[in-house]
């Protein structure tokens, strides 16, 4: 019997126990359903008993933390989403510039393509000779009329060594041998100039092959000229020196004679006649 009573007791005893915890799980179901719906601001009920009030003090502390969290969540996602904002719109100004620069350089990169298309055609079409040399003598550039000027072959001649010495700012005439073999003459000038971002040398070419040779028969021809000119000096000097030699005797023999005739040698003279014949003699003299 006395088992028996023990056994009820117990099993009493065990049952108010199991009530006591199922309705502490109940309510914990029930805070954490709320909090699941984002119920933050429902508060647990006290069920009277110590351990649950603890249980729903600590539960109200938790509610509280998250509640306050997620203010301060909120805060910092508004100021998040204005920092957002305004990041977007300075980028979007930012791009917006970019872009405007951009085509102002696409605008003079086309400007520079024309200029530079520009001057190669009118380089190209010029009658005189252009190329650029490195510092090291390597040729750089040279258009259609210092080619056909200095090559006898239709190659490019960029890459090869310059074969003619460099004389900065001095004209100088070299000889070259034109495709048909025949010689001809070409000024060369040169001088400083920046191609492709280096320091480098710009060659002037031009065919002086006419007028060197122009110059040269004008030089022959002066010589010729200042030739005939010393033969007739000394032709006239010749010819001064006999007329003097010739005429010089027949003077004096008309010297003598007037003075003769002025002497009254043969005759009386009146004065006038005298005068006259005096001049004569001075004259003869």
């Amino acid at each position: 019997l006395v088992i028996f009573v023990l056994i009820v007791v117990l099993a009493v005893a065990g049952l108010s126990i199991m009530r006591r915890i199922l309705r502490r799980m109940a309510a914990c179901r029930q805070h954490i359903e709320d909090l699941a719906r984002g119920n933050l601001g429902a508060m647990p009920v006290d069920t009277g008993d110590r351990e649950t009030a603890d249980l729903t003090a600590s539960v109200a502390s938790i509610f509280d933390r998250l509640q306050c969290d997620r203010q301060q969540l909120r805060e910092f996602s508004e100021d998040l989403k204005r920092q957002v904002a305004e990041q977007t719109a300075e980028l979007r100004r930012t791009s917006e510039a970019l872009q405007e620069e951009l085509s102002q350089h696409q605008h003079a990169e086309d400007s520079l393509r024309l200029s530079r298309e520009s001057f190669h055609s009118i380089v190209e079409r010029t009658v005189d000779g252009m190329a650029v040399v490195d510092p090291e003598g390597i040729i750089r550039f040279v258009n259609a009329a210092a080619k056909s000027m200095l090559l006898r072959d239709s190659s490019s001649p960029v890459g090869r060594q310059f074969s003619f010495p460099l004389k900065l700012g001095e004209s100088t005439d070299i000889t070259v041998t034109r495709r048909d073999s025949s010689k001809g003459v070409v000024e060369m000038r040169t001088m400083d100039t920046e191609w492709e971002g280096k320091e480098s040398h710009l060659m002037m070419f031009r065919d002086v092959t006419e007028q060197r040779e122009a110059e040269e028969a004008l030089r022959a021809n002066h010589a010729e000229v200042e030739k005939t000119l010393r033969e007739l000096s000394e032709t006239k000097s010749r010819f001064v020196a006999e007329a003097s030699h010739e005429l010089r005797t027949p003077l004096a023999i008309i010297r003598e004679f007037v003075s003769l005739v002025h002497d009254g040698i043969v005759g009386p003279l009146a004065p006038k006649q005298k005068e006259c014949l005096q001049s004569a003699i001075r004259n003869c003299d």
